[in-house]
């Protein structure tokens, strides 16, 4: 029989089979390259992301690791973490004032780099005049934030990246996000009415996988550009208000707060689940629903009312995906991001030019074609094709 601590090395080892793209990264870069580099990992803790850290420590950084997900967090990966002499910041439901002592911690630790998800530490870097080095963001979220915010270091942007619009946002999303839900909830798509708000790269893939598995989709955008090409997907267009009206599950996934709020949740009809796909809850204005006598009616599924009528809410505002506990999914398809951001870690400490000004910048085109490439040849070799150049 295997014991608790055979079996963390069997999932060890069974994510790193699993990541060909980041071995191929890691092997075309000089070992300890990153040597004496402080750098705060802002993300997720998931299994998916030992990988990661691993490689990052086989680079010589040191290194602290904050969750970005209060309900999202690996106990397993967390403790294994722990082990190798991370100093981890966070666990599964933490409060929103210990969540911000934790981003004060992560400043006041004066990393060099931070490699961050939601923009949370980079803001607090800028608010305390503390100016790390270099960064990298790969949330609309976090972008969203940075935009109004005064930066006196720069920040390499990789949400926006050709790789994370195709391969991320369209597929990773949708994949685990729905297989999240059924987890949760039981249920399946077939016959019901799934209201996305945000025809964005991910809301269209979250979209497209919903319609597939059986649902009638509705899509709300400010935007009447994408509410129009929302119609040539095959989704019917409507506006927020009567969107949320006729819906028995909505979605969020604009990157940006209080999306649905007291108007929304009044129209909604009984029953209504309400769950995330952006980074962080208060698209869901869960600061609102906190004060409705929101109680856990099952793991992860929250109810409260709103005129007597009863809503759901899964996993408390937080991006199901993530938050659930069920995952992560796909884990094949996330080995190009996280040799995205040890490639992008890697060119922000030795290859960045030196006159690089503060503020947001695109992540590199040159380094996303390494890595499109990382990921043709693995899997090249796997359906045991000879791999070549991509023309």
């Amino acid at each position: 029989m295997l014991t608790s601590a055979q079996l963390s090395q069997n999932e060890l080892d069974w994510q790193m089979r699993q990541s060909p793209v980041l071995a191929a990264v890691t092997d075309r870069l000089n070992d300890r390259s990153l040597a004496g580099a402080r750098i705060c990992l802002w993300k997720i803790i998931s299994i998916n992301t030992v990988p990661l850290v691993e490689a990052l420590l086989a680079s010589g950084a040191e290194l602290i690791y904050g969750s970005s997900h209060p309900q999202g967090m690996s106990d397993a990966a967390a403790d294994h973490m722990r082990q190798r002499g991370i100093e981890v910041l966070g666990y599964n439901g933490i409060s929103r004032a210990e969540y911000a002592a934790n981003v004060a911690r992560a400043v006041a630790w004066k990393p060099d780099y931070v490699l961050s998800s939601g923009g949370a530490v980079l803001v607090a870097c800028a608010e305390t005049g503390y100016a790390p080095r270099a960064a990298l963001e790969g949330t609309r979220t976090g972008t969203n934030r940075l935009e109004n915010t005064r930066l006196a270091f720069p920040v390499f942007n990789w949400n926006d990246t050709i790789l994370k619009n195709t391969i991320e946002h369209r597929f990773h999303v949708a994949e685990a996000f729905w297989a999240a839900f059924a987890y949760l909830t039981g249920f399946s798509l077939f016959g019901r009415t799934v209201l996305v708000v945000g025809f964005g790269p991910v809301g269209k893939g979250i979209a497209e996988r919903a319609r597939k598995l059986g649902a009638h989709v509705l899509v709300a955008d400010r935007s009447p550009l994408r509410a129009a090409e929302a119609i040539f997907h095959g989704h019917q267009a409507l506006n927020l208000d009567d969107a949320v009206a006729q819906a028995e599950i909505v979605v969020t996934v604009t990157g940006r707060d209080r999306v649905i709020g007291p108007k929304q949740y009044a129209l909604a009809r009984a029953g209504t689940m309400f769950l995330n796909a952006g980074h962080s809850a208060i698209e869901l204005s869960i600061d609102w629903v906190e004060q409705q006598n929101l109680s856990e009616i099952r793991r992860r599924i929250g109810r409260f009312e709103v005129n007597g009528k009863e809503l759901l809410l899964l996993s408390h505002g937080d991006a199901v995906n993530l938050a659930s506990g069920a995952g992560p999914f796909g884990n094949d398809i996330w080995d190009v991001f996280n040799g995205l951001i040890l490639r992008g870690a890697h060119w922000i400490h030795s290859e960045m030019p030196a006159a690089t000004q503060p503020g947001l910048h695109d992540y590199p085109l040159a380094l996303q074609e390494e890595l499109a490439q990382a990921l043709v040849d693995s899997r090249s070799r796997a359906a045991g094709a000879p791999t070549t150049a991509v023309a």
